[in-house]
């Protein structure tokens, strides 16, 4: 008799440790969430909603950034052609020199100065160009940390709606780890929001440069700069 108390014993307090011990779910099962009627999904399928209409937003960031690494590849095309323009101009000034052609040297001579203002220009597009793809990227990682939310919400709502509906699976379900990952992924997205900011602010900054940089060159360099182009250099 004795032996067989022992024997219950071990095995009633091997039992309670695994029920103590057991890992609990930090997710809600499609079979936990099927004991749920219909009348009682109303939360859950607008959180279903909200992460559809997030991913469709995800998807608009990642065309943003292309958009914005053309541009990049535009304005690296117009430094290229501005140096080739400069580098002919810089040739016939120097022909021209040499020739003692002083008509010739005079047209080469503003031209060089057209060339490199245009070089300029296009530096400052590239600029530009590049400081919007950061700021397109610090978007695109915000619509993915919305995204990573509004997930987590939807997983804290179909714990609710397991919970309300009395199922004992619901006991299952780690709903403190869930509430967790619902509130990190706040503080992520919050976190990312201030990078956001700076990014498009650092975007805005880098744009009014290059607008500058153009009005700039309708306002003439013209005499001083030249005189600097024929010695080899121009002001910058």
């Amino acid at each position: 008799m004795k032996v067989r108390l022992l024997v219950l014993s071990a095995a009633l307090a091997i039992a309670g440790a695994c029920a103590h011990g057991r890992t609990l779910s930090n997710t809600v099962s499609d079979d936990a969430l099927a004991h749920v009627s219909p009348d009682r999904l109303g939360e859950v399928n607008a959180a279903r909603a909200e992460v559809a209409k997030a991913n469709d937003g995800l998807a608009r960031q990642n065309l943003a950034i292309d958009k914005a690494k053309n541009e990049v590849d535009v304005a690296k095309n117009e430094v290229e052609i501005a140096k080739g323009k400069v580098a002919t101009a810089e040739a016939t000034q120097k022909a021209a020199q040499e020739a003692r052609n002083t008509s010739r040297e005079n047209a080469a001579t503003s031209a060089l100065t057209s060339a490199r203002r245009d070089q300029r220009i296009a530096e400052e597009h590239v600029r530009a160009a590049d400081a919007q793809v950061t700021a397109a990227t610090a978007e695109r990682d915000l619509a993915q940390k919305n995204l990573d939310l509004l997930n987590a919400r939807l997983e804290w709502r179909k714990y609710e709606a397991v919970k309300a509906s009395g199922d004992p699976v619901a006991k299952e379900i780690d709903g403190d780890a869930i509430q967790k990952k619902v509130d990190a992924a706040r503080v992520a997205m919050d976190d990312q929001k201030t990078k956001v900011v700076a990014a498009k602010n650092d975007a805005e900054a880098a744009r009014r440069s290059w607008t500058s940089a153009q009005q700039g060159s309708t306002t003439g360099l013209g005499g001083a700069g030249q005189s600097d182009v024929k010695s080899g250099s121009t002001t910058r």
